[in-house]
Parts: structure tokens; sequence; C-alpha cells
């Protein structure tokens, strides 16, 4: 049985909906902004960028949120940087790399991927040997 022009017409306004829908939320993660440079926040914000010096000794690089839905981290230094949850019972230092996720020098890490909830945990890192730089990127 064919369906009536009414049903063909809803089905064709619940399709646009749903593509409506998909626009805002791959709207909310692509979003351009203007960021922020070393920790400073401002409303409107959808990306917020902070420089981190980094030594063998660990630092915060970035605090716990909880409006954060994504972070990037990238090592542009020549040494190897560490990257491990902060707070944790026995974090990692630059003797005992256990429970940290190395960067390489140049690299870069991406948390979450698009398949996984937000991350609102905070890190901290350190180099493996020397000092250096480091940047972390959050999105909200």
């Amino acid at each position: 049985m064919a369906a009536s022009l009414t049903d063909v017409l809803t089905a064709l306004q619940n399709g646009v909906v749903a593509i409506n829908n998909l626009n805002l939320r791959l709207g909310a993660v692509f979003a351009s902004s203007t960021p922020s440079v070393s920790g400073g926040s401002s409303s409107g914000l959808t990306s917020k960028f902070t420089s981190v010096l980094i030594s063998t000794t660990p630092v915060v690089a970035v605090s716990t949120n909880i409006n954060r839905y994504g972070i990037l981290m990238h090592n542009p230094d020549t040494n190897n940087a560490y990257v491990y949850q902060t707070g944790m019972a026995s974090p990692p230092n630059s003797t005992n790399f256990a429970g940290s996720i190395v960067i390489y020098a140049g690299g870069t890490l991406t948390l979450p991927s698009a398949s996984f909830p937000a991350i609102s945990a905070g890190f901290s890192v350190f180099a493996s040997s020397g000092t250096g730089a480091f940047t972390v990127v959050e999105f909200f």
C-alpha cells in the first residue's frame, strides 16, 4: 500500500528536524572561536589555549572542568612529555613512568574522540629530561 501525501510530508518534516538537530550538535563540536591564552576565560569561548612550562618535576597542566567535552595536548618540545590524571594515589615521576601516557617530542594527544563522553578530569605533566613547553587546548 502506498503512503499518503500526509505520511510523506510527516516523514520529510521529521527528517528535516533530525538534520537540523545534527547540524546544531556538529556546530557545537566544530565551532570556531577566539582562543584565550594562559588560562584566561570569558563567556562564549568554545576553546581555551594554555601554555605550560614543564620540567622533570610534575606540574598541573589543566585542572578539572565539568563543562569540558574534549582536550588536546601538544608537546612542541624536543623532550618527551608524560601526562597523567591529576590526583592519582601513586603519581608517576621521571624515574617511574607507570600510569602516564607519553607524548613524544612534536606529538599530540587528543581526548576524547567523538565516540567517548565528556572528559572533565585534570591532568598533570612532566618532561623526560630538561625543561620545555607544553600546550593544552580545552574544548567546551
